[in-house]
This record gives C-alpha cells, sequence and structure tokens, in this order.
C-alpha cells in the first residue's frame, strides 16, 4: 500500500464511502474486532486521494485562511499515514478513527466541498 499512487486514475468515490461507513460500524463493535482490514482499506484510499487534495491546495493563495487551514490539515493526513497501524488495540481504534474522519476530508475535497 505504500506505493506512489497513480493520481491520474479516478478515485473510485462509491467505495470510499462505503469504507468510511465500515470502519464506523466497526468501530461501534464492543469488544475487540479485526481493524488491519479496513485500515489498510483506508489507508490506500487516503493515499490515493492525498495527492489530489494536495494539487487543489496548491492553486489557492499561498498564505490565505482557506490555504493554512487545508494545508494543516493535509499535514495532519501526512502524519497519520506516516504511522504504522498500530499493535495495542486501543490505540488502533483511535488511528482508525481519525484515519475514517481523514478520507471523509479527503473526500470532501475531491467533491469540492469545504472542509
Amino acid at each position: 500500500m505504500n506505493a506512489v499512487p497513480n493520481t491520474t486514475a479516478p478515485v473510485d468515490t462509491a467505495a470510499v464511502r462505503a469504507a468510511i461507513e465500515r470502519a464506523q460500524e466497526i468501530l461501534a463493535l464492543p469488544g475487540r474486532p479485526d481493524l488491519a482490514p479496513i485500515e489498510a482499506e483506508l489507508r490506500g484510499y487516503a493515499e490515493a486521494l492525498l495527492p489530489v487534495a494536495e494539487a487543489g491546495t496548491a492553486k489557492l493563495w499561498r498564505g490565505s485562511l482557506k490555504w493554512w487551514q487545508r494545508r494543516s490539515r493535509l499535514d495532519i493526513v501526512h502524519r497519520t499515514l506516516a504511522q504504522p497501524p498500530p499493535t495495542d488495540p486501543l490505540a488502533a481504534h483511535a488511528h482508525l478513527f481519525h484515519l475514517t474522519a481523514d478520507c471523509r476530508v479527503l473526500l470532501n475535497q475531491l467533491a469540492g466541498e469545504e472542509w
């Protein structure tokens, strides 16, 4: 999943939305469900969506409020993706929660919605 994504290939937004919904359902389950498969899927989507969001942010006036907000959020996404999947169950749960939010933000950027 760490390969450089093809930025020219369109991202299946319906599949990303479905993965986000599945992640939210898994996060709501009691106990300790296996989070690795959905984490890997969302990580792949985030890696594919990130270059598109970066390109959109680069078009903004550097230093504007909107640019700072988006740049800050993209930096958070970069830091989340730079971390390996946690082995501790609670940390894995929190990591998946943040990865889900990151994918939602990136998907909104793709759709042209405000963050």
